[in-house]
């Protein structure tokens, strides 16, 4: 690399100056971004020629039309791989031979000039040294993924294949790898084939492009320069390293890497290019300026971050495995959390594992830490392993939970027993919604279904909670003594578990007669289901539907987001999330459905003293777990599952696992399905056809514990004289020992003296079933 730098100094910029840019010929994102990236760490405006009129002061980047970028493309005339900076009083001009030396001008000014007081007067690069990746006689780079990550098209559940036939489920490491492989083949005419793809448990070669986190030393080199929200791009005469700690980060990497290729080919004719990047040239930036990366870390031997992830919301999940975590390193950390201005305020321990949530106001910082010890691992899951699992959230996009609701209720007034209600299952027949009276007359409401027309479960959900406000008080819901939802859980983000909900809060959010306090889930980001992307799974956690529901609203709820561990507490019950869809990191979500929230409630019967009588009640609600969570679940708190009564996962489909129902061992099952349509899955001569029959009929049959079963409906008529029997809805009450009272079981709609008549197993028009 050839050097030449004039002799005469002048002023970088007057304050008054801005970077004016001017666009490259393939005009891309990445192009852009590099300007603005500048722009911020000049503390300046960013405008691109033409947007703008010229101002005196100016760093000017690009063929721009100012004198001071002519006189610096005419020291490049001529030439190739090189740049020029040429400064004046009041301006400093950057250009490059084509845009990607433009790009270098832009680093090399950045690295040498930036935070000089002057800088000569011109400034000449040539020569630059370049990779050369490909070109039509064949490809000179080898390409290269992570060993461990998924690289088949197809699921790894034989009976998704189909489902998910239309969405490519590899890893994003060997998509973009692809991806990057056959735009150079489009570019160069070199076959697609011609191109070396290798996991990096393979043995080095000359030049390498790296794609996202791996074991080769280059790029664990630069991701350990990294805090967990960057991204970075190197291009050196080894090769390329394109990565991040997530997926949203990997991706800008990436999508840099892919702009560069295009800036490289942009006058090139297609099929005939030949692509090469300047060595040296470098880029690192944080994904998302909203993430909090400025915080007390874990330290220690055998303590490393493992990878992190965007958990919405602008949250980001860090998790830290190796042989140096143990509760002691542990709670080390918690201590220097506390020493360096973070409050404690929630914890909780279960089956050796430690949850806590710590506020830090002056920083702005929710912090939750969780010391994953997977005590029952061997039993279930071998492939977990103990960790440090953190989110940070900005307290500007999350709620500090409530004292009134994290510690044990206070003394309340009680009006009623316990009871459970099962909201009928329309239209296409799956969906899941239930009520859960509690003793101070509020309800906890679960999902409440989808969208069908006819007839619409929202005014199904509010027709029950009018009914069942009625058989609590003897009288409608009034202003004065409105229905209270204590809590709105939705599990997870598709249309039959938040449909109706949604159209709820839009249709009667604002009558006087209605009250939320708060909504609870936890919903994931786009990088973080990468792959799977389909229907509505994000809906929930964008910040226009979260709007419209505050929006909806004649006074306003919290939105609590959730994280395993926790818990909160509604007059008798203590609501405990047992996980998140976060907490399948460091695997990876092959299933929507593996973004359940999963809670277990804890109901304790008290008298009109408000004394505890019984035993506490246990109800377990999976949502529509599937498998990854299934092993979670098993791995982090085996027998403390047990349960008196459990959701069936999925409505009985491609869900939860044998062992986590065993586990669980509840007396009575909820299952979010028709009658009609759970029968489908426990046929017996459909046992063999898949794993997804076995776990049903094993729960249903099998279990010795198992002996009541309430379905959502059954869409078939009993009898012709009977009125309407498809649309029954079952609540379940509880007696005054915290018991429920399964022979008192009736139609919510048609009042406390129509019981529900159980029948000996699943049979046509049944409701409630009692196991043979």
């Amino acid at each position: 690399m050839k050097i030449t730098i004039g002799k005469q100094s002048v002023a970088l910029l007057q304050r008054e100056g801005c970077l004016r840019y001017a666009g490259s010929s393939a005009n891309t994102e990445g192009y852009g971004r590099v300007m603005l990236d500048l722009a911020q760490a000049l503390g300046r405006k960013a405008v691109c020629t033409g947007e703008e009129a010229s101002q005196a002061a100016a760093l000017l980047v690009g063929e721009t039309d100012a004198p001071e970028s002519a006189a610096a493309m005419q020291l490049l005339a001529g030439k190739k791989n090189a740049f020029a900076i040429v400064a004046t009083a009041s301006c400093v001009a950057l250009v490059g031979s084509d845009a990607l030396m433009t790009l270098m001008a832009v680093q090399y000014f950045k690295e040498n000039y930036l935070t000089a007081e002057e800088l000569p007067t011109t400034t000449l690069v040539e020569d630059v040294e370049t990779l050369l990746l490909a070109d039509p006689e064949g490809s000179y780079a080898t390409y290269v993924y992570g060993a461990q990550l998924y690289d088949k098209k197809h699921h790894p559940i034989p009976e998704l294949v189909r489902v998910y036939e239309r969405w490519d489920l590899r890893d994003m490491p060997c998509v973009l790898i692809d991806t990057l492989v056959n735009d150079l083949a489009a570019r160069t005419g070199v076959a697609a084939e011609g191109f070396s793809v290798i996991k990096d448990d393979a043995p080095v070669t000359d030049t390498e492009v790296v794609i996202g986190i791996s074991a080769r030393p280059a790029a664990r080199a630069i991701l350990d320069t990294l805090n967990g929200g960057e991204y970075a791009l190197r291009i050196t005469e080894k090769g390329i390293v394109a990565t991040g700690w997530n997926y949203a980060s990997l991706e800008l990497s990436y999508n840099l890497l892919s702009d560069l290729v295009k800036e490289a080919t942009a006058s090139a004719e297609e099929g005939k290019a030949s692509i090469s990047l300047p060595v040296g040239l470098s880029f690192t930036a944080s994904a998302n300026p909203g993430w909090i990366t400025d915080f007390p870390k874990p330290e220690g031997e055998g303590i490393a971050l493992y990878n992190t992830l965007d958990t919405n919301d602008d949250s980001l999940q860090y998790l830290y495995t190796g042989e140096g975590i143990t509760p002691e390193s542990y709670l080390a950390y918690c201590a220097d959390l506390e020493k360096n201005g973070y409050v404690l305020h929630m914890q909780s321990e279960c089956e050796e594992s430690i949850f806590r949530t710590y506020v830090n106001k002056d920083a702005g910082v929710m912090l939750y830490a969780a010391y994953e010890a997977y005590a029952h691992q061997y039993e279930y899951a071998p492939r977990f392993q103990k960790d440090i699992r953190i989110v940070t959230s900005p307290l500007s996009k999350v709620a500090i939970p409530p004292k009134e609701i994290i510690t044990p209720a206070p003394a309340y007034k009680k009006v009623t027993n316990t009871a459970v209600t099962a909201i009928e299952v329309t239209g296409r027949a799956t969906g899941m919604g239930y009520i859960i009276t509690l003793e101070d007359g509020s309800f906890i409401v679960f999902d409440g279904g989808g969208l069908n027309p006819e007839p619409k479960e929202s005014d199904t959900i509010w027709k029950l909670l009018c009914l069942r406000h009625e058989q609590i008080y003897g009288a409608l819901p009034t202003p004065e003594n409105p229905i209270r939802v204590a809590a709105w859980i939705i599990t997870h983000s598709h249309w039959d578990h938040y449909g109706a909900y949604r159209v709820f809060i839009d249709k009667y959010g604002k009558s006087e007669l209605f009250s939320m306090k708060y909504m609870i889930g936890n919903f994931p980001s786009r990088s973080s289901v990468y792959g799977i992307i389909n229907q509505d799974i994000l809906n929930m956690g964008t910040p226009a539907v979260m709007q419209k529901l505050h929006d909806g609203m004649r006074e306003d709820f919290t939105f609590l987001k959730v994280h395993a561990g926790q818990k909160y507490y509604f007059a008798n019950l203590e609501m405990q999330v047992m996980m998140t869809y976060d907490n399948i990191s460091p695997a990876r979500i092959y299933n929507q459905n593996d973004t359940s929230t999963v809670l277990r409630f804890k109901l304790q019967a008290t008298n009109e003293q408000g004394d505890a009588v019984g035993d506490p009640y246990i109800m377990m609600w999976l949502g529509d777990a599937n498998n990854n969570e299934s092993r979670y679940l098993c791995a982090m708190y085996g027998k403390y599952l047990r349960a008196d009564s459990t959701s069936v996962a999925h409505h009985g489909n491609i869900g939860c696992e044998t062992p986590l129902y065993n586990t669980i061992n509840a007396n009575t099952i909820w299952w979010p399905h028709i009658a009609r349509g759970a029968r489908h899955y426990i046929m017996p001569e459909k046992r063999t056809a898949s794993w997804v029959y076995d776990v049903d009929q094993t729960l249903v049959y099998e279990n010795p514990n198992t002996k009541y079963v309430y379905f959502s409906g059954s869409y078939s008529r009993i009898d012709e004289k009977t009125i309407e029997p498809w649309h029954m809805h079952i609540t379940l009450p509880f007696g005054d020992d915290g018991r429920p009272a399964h022979d008192k079981a009736y139609d919510t709609v048609r009042g406390e003296a129509h019981l529900i008549a159980y029948t000996d197993g699943v049979v046509p028009g049944c409701v409630a079933c009692r196991k043979k």
